[in-house]
């Protein structure tokens, strides 16, 4: 049997959100690294550790 490739994570660029540091938008993006996510901006090397979604509610559309 033919095993496949390991899916490598990629980065997930995260659309309208602005660098805290240099305050470019469209730069910052989900690095997934071990267990942790990191935000990383691709302008001026900003990095911090991404909090985790706790108890996120559904949006509900009327």
């Amino acid at each position: 049997m033919t095993q496949l490739p390991k899916r490598k994570l990629s980065r997930r660029f995260i659309a309208g959100a602005s660098c805290p540091e240099c305050k470019n938008i469209d730069t910052t993006y989900i690095d997934p690294r071990q267990e942790t996510e990191f935000r990383v901006c691709i302008r001026c090397g900003f990095e911090e550790p991404r909090e985790p979604v706790v108890d996120a509610k559904p949006l509900r559309f009327q």
